[in-house]
């Protein structure tokens, strides 16, 4: 549910549940690259990943500290963060993007993991022709694959304003 004030706008759990993978996705890459080229990077480029990553848990620790606190919700307090996430979302799905094969293998154990979530061989279908889609993509150019990423992003943003957030305030 997202909620705003007196606003309380209930989204499909899927969405939420595909957003996570992507997220698991992601984190699995960044995992990957680190334990690969850590070693090979420079001094400054491992001086500037800790920098990230220090100010990524300082402002999530203000963030816990807040809401033990005070009993409210305030995610807003993460918007500092986004640099740090939006850098290891990007390194660690460009790490799954460069190795076809562990990506199909990511893939395929995320979208059986939806499939099994929602109980719905629909779902399973759908999960197997984007693996295959994406996949082959991926084999054929990298940039080519997180341009489709985006665009399915956009395209998910205009279903959660079209199913929910219009209908939500239209009634």
């Amino acid at each position: 549910m997202i909620s705003y004030h007196d606003v309380g706008l209930l989204v499909d759990n899927r969405i939420y549940l595909a957003l996570f993978l992507l997220c698991a996705l992601a984190t699995l890459g960044l995992i990957i690259y680190l334990a690969r080229r850590f070693a090979g990077l420079s001094s400054m480029q491992k001086w500037g990943l800790g920098l990230l990553a220090l100010s990524f848990l300082l402002i999530f620790g203000g963030l816990v500290q807040y809401n033990l606190i005070f009993d409210q919700s305030q995610g807003r307090y993460l918007f500092p963060a986004i640099i740090p996430l939006g850098l290891f979302f990007v390194v660690g799905l460009d790490e799954l993007f460069s190795r076809p094969l562990l990506f199909l293998m990511a893939q395929i154990l995320g979208w059986l993991w939806i499939a099994w979530q929602a109980r719905a061989r629909s779902l399973l279908a759908v999960g197997a022709g984007a693996t295959v889609v994406f996949t082959a993509i991926a084999w054929l150019e990298k940039r080519v694959a997180f341009a489709l990423l985006y665009l399915a992003l956009l395209a998910l943003d205009v279903i959660c304003l079209v199913r929910f957030i219009i209908p939500y305030f239209a009634g």
